[in-house]
């Protein structure tokens, strides 16, 4: 292998680990190897094994470095012989003698050493707990009695360590595991046939500044699964037995008991890690327990007693008296003047530094070189901040500070000084109350449904979490139950919601989890939705999901007490989701599902009004009505009917062989059959005339077959075309109409078809305006008629005459 490559140490023990992976009882680190068996025989195939198997792979061993059939041997800093693993004495020697640290450096390098050995040494995080704040960052070096201490602790724990026994697959395992307030500590044992109980392994470490402010509970469950996860490869796959002297975790681990769902979360999550593992779980007192619990019953050294400064100086300041306020007095050139003035008098104009005591003159007076306004002492520039001090002790209020200095102090300017002092003390800023809150600034109404919504989990309520989603503009109420918070699960509920409804145009949530992600922030933006985020701990901002959120809790908080039900049942859901939605809302004046579904939902209050349901029916039904009547046929009408079976034509001719009802007919085909139609299956049919025949003189012309035809856009009888009609003429021109011709329009009946009079029948088609058409040449057959009718007049017979009078 070429030299100076940074992984060429992994290379090589990735091969060889290649080539002694079938090989039992044998172990290779790099260049050392350690080959060994149960018996000799056996330690002598193993043996052969290697070195052919290095001999394949051309590979050579250094005959001087190699020892063979010894029963003990130092390898990788250990000990190893057929009872177990012991600790190297040179090694031991060297940290026994090692001198105290002067330094971060030293330091790591002593604990580094150490902590070679930690498998030896149980409760070693909790001795070393003193140095290892030595290695904090922002620590400042202080080697103090502590930390002597805990380095010959540590000294004597070394040269006390006990031998740890190899591992064995067909021995009983055990695990026994502590907590202190600082650190977790747990020995994995052996159990000999003669019921004694040997280490295998011990470990320790300190805990987080985090798991530090954990119960003590938390604590010692904190330590089983840490245990757990360092030994898994001792432990997965195999029975092993739990040792504890926290008698709480039997009732919350034990494997044959589910844990409770009241049980805090962090635990839950502990259960369900310890169910990949087949363990028992048993309770050890304290001193049965001594290996692990050691930690929790060291006694502490006393802390060192450190002089506070700021207690220095509180004391000092409460020893100031009206002798130290004179001196001071006597030292401020300003007080200085005033004194004098107040002993010679004040003269007639001062300077604006004098001013405040100018006014006051008439007041002030002298004692002891102390300048008095009243009671009330007056305090020179240097002592001003140090009276400020001990005004603010105990950290009182502006209003407070100015109320006690009244009585004692004074000084131009006073309650200017003890306002600003208030508002520069860091204590009262930190723990100040929170300021007047502001104007509230309401939420644009949106102008349309689901164009924002304002979404919150709301619960644990009766066990159950509930997604809750509010339409802005509507008020439009959705809940939904979850059994995982996660932005998945979030997202799947919301893409099912938005398939009933759309997607908005904007978003309010709060900063959870669920809605800060990465994989949310994606959601949003690949659909375009504009989302908005709450202030952190300000509420009130989705004020709108929060105060139905309120709502939501009371009303299920009102139900337990009269139904005393656990959990919210669907039932139960959906009926408050329903008396919600159908309710005014104090905002709108109207009802959520009014303005979200642009109707009033049926409810059973509507019940009440009577004929109600009566008239809701007969308007309905009055909507379904045409404004258009349906045309009505007579019986032996000739139709049109629409056809079904055949592919050429689409109507049939037929006649209305009788009406069934307003709406129904029975039609009678052209093959005789007969069959059912609706009106909307029918179209009036109109006949074609057939041919008149010359007119005689032995009666009036005729057609065979009457039948209703149409002429000039008047309904007929084919009789009336046995006279001519008046006022008819060829080419424009009228005939003057001859009186002794009768007229040739007959009564009309229309108690048969009342529609008939004067309107067609309505059509399939819509009506429209149309030319007349020729008639087959009906006009001239008629003019022909008239002459022949007015050349034959003459030689009529009288009796025709009357025979004309009876058909009118």
């Amino acid at each position: 292998m070429v030299f100076g490559i940074a992984s060429a140490p992994a290379i090589w023990q990735r091969k060889m680990d290649e080539i002694l992976a079938d090989i039992p009882f044998t172990q290779c680190l790099l260049d050392d190897m350690l080959i060994t068996g149960r018996t000799d025989q056996e330690h002598k195939q193993n043996v052969e094994l290697v070195l052919q198997r290095l001999q394949d792979q051309g590979l050579k061993v250094n005959l001087t470095k190699c020892k063979f059939m010894v029963p003990k041997l130092e390898f990788c800093g250990h000990l190893v012989d057929a009872e177990g693993i012991h600790t190297v004495e040179d090694k031991v020697d060297a940290l026994v003698k090692a001198p105290a640290p002067t330094s971060v450096h030293q330091l790591r390098s002593y604990l580094g050493l150490l902590n070679y050995y930690n498998k030896f040494l149980p409760d070693l995080a909790h001795t070393l707990f003193p140095l290892h704040k030595l290695l904090e960052k922002h620590s400042r070096w202080d080697w103090s009695a502590k930390c002597q201490h805990a380095f010959e602790s540590s000294k004597r724990k070394l040269l006390a360590s006990r031998m740890l026994v190899h591992y064995d697959l067909q021995k009983p395992l055990t695990l026994a595991c502590d907590a202190s307030p600082y650190g977790l500590g747990a020995v994995l044992s052996h159990i000999l046939p003669d019921g004694s109980e040997k280490p295998v392994a011990f470990a320790s470490r300190s805990l987080t500044k985090t798991e530090s402010n954990y119960s003590q509970i938390d604590k010692e469950a904190l330590a089983l699964i840490w245990a757990i996860r360092k030994f898994h490869l001792y432990l997965y796959g195999r029975e092993f037995t739990i040792l504890t002297d926290h008698k709480p975790l039997l009732q919350i681990f034990s494997p044959d008991k589910g844990i409770s769902q009241t049980t805090a979360a962090r635990l839950q999550r502990y259960a369900l890690f310890l169910g990949a593992y087949s363990y028992r779980i048993q309770y050890r007192s304290h001193d049965d327990n001594a290996n692990a619990d050691a930690m929790s019953h060291l006694t502490e050294l006393p802390l060192e007693s450190t002089p506070s400064v700021k207690s220095c100086r509180y004391t000092t300041s409460h020893l100031l008296t009206s002798r130290e306020i004179a001196a001071h007095t006597v030292k401020d050139t300003l007080l200085t003047n005033v004194l004098t003035f107040i002993r010679d008098g004040w003269p007639a104009t001062v300077s604006q530094e004098h001013e405040p005591y100018y006014r006051k003159r008439m007041e002030l007076f002298v004692k002891d070189n102390c300048v008095l306004w009243g009671d009330r002492v007056v305090i020179p520039k240097t002592l001003q901040r140090h009276i400020l001090d001990l005004l603010h002790t105990g950290h009182p209020g502006t209003t407070r500070m100015k109320q006690k200095a009244r009585g004692y102090v004074w000084w131009p300017n006073i309650d200017a000084d003890i306002t600003a002092y208030v508002n520069a003390c860091v204590g009262c800023a930190q723990t100040a109350r929170d300021p007047p809150r502001g104007c509230i600034q309401p939420w644009t109404w949106p102008t349309v449904p689901w164009f924002r919504l304002h979404l919150d989990f709301a619960g644990p309520i009766r066990g159950q979490t509930f997604l809750i989603i509010i339409d802005a503009h509507s008020k439009w109420p959705e809940v939904i139950p979850v059994t995982q918070l996660t932005t998945k699960a979030t997202v799947a509920i919301l893409l099912h919601l938005f398939a009933s409804f759309g997607y908005p145009r904007e978003i309010v949530t709060d900063n959870g989890a669920q809605f800060t992600s990465q994989e949310f922030q994606s959601f949003v933006t690949v659909h375009n939705i504009k989302h908005k985020l709450t202030a952190p701990y300000h509420p009130a901002t989705n004020g709108q999901a929060e105060r139905f959120v309120q709502t939501f809790k009371n009303y299920f908080k009102a139900s337990v007490a009269v139904t005393s039900q656990r959990s919210i049942s669907p039932q139960q859901l959906d009926s408050f989701l329903f008396t919600y939605r159908t309710t005014p809302h104090a905002t709108t004046g109207t009802t959520p599902a009014e303005l979200m579904l642009g109707r009033q939902p049926w409810t059973a209050f509507d019940m009440l009004r009577p004929q109600t349901v009566h008239e809701h029916v007969l308007q309905s039904q009055e909507k379904m009505v045409k404004s258009k009547e349906s045309p009505v046929f007579a019986t032996h009408q000739d139709v049109w009917t629409r056809s079904y079976g055949s592919a050429n034509s689409r109507w049939l001719p037929a006649t209305v062989a009788e009406s069934l009802g307003p709406k129904m007919y029975r039609v009678r085909l052209e093959d005789g059959s007969i069959t059912r139609r609706h009106v909307d299956q029918l179209r009036s049919r109109l006949r074609v005339p057939e041919p008149l025949t010359s007119p005689t003189l032995q009666g009036p012309v005729s057609t065979s077959n009457a039948s209703e035809d149409i002429w000039n856009g008047v309904w007929v009888d084919s009789e009336t075309l046995d006279s001519s009609p008046v006022g008819i003429c060829d080419s424009g021109s009228e005939v003057p109409p001859d009186p002794s011709v009768p007229s040739l329009t007959p009564p009309v009946d229309l108690s048969s078809n009342p529609t008939a009079s004067n309107t067609p029948p309505a059509g399939g088609r819509p009506q429209r305006h149309r030319r007349p058409p020729d008639r087959l040449l009906l006009q001239e057959r008629i003019r022909d008629f008239r002459r022949s009718s007015r050349r034959a007049q003459k030689d009529v017979d009288d009796d025709l005459a009357p025979q004309f009078s009876s058909e009118d």
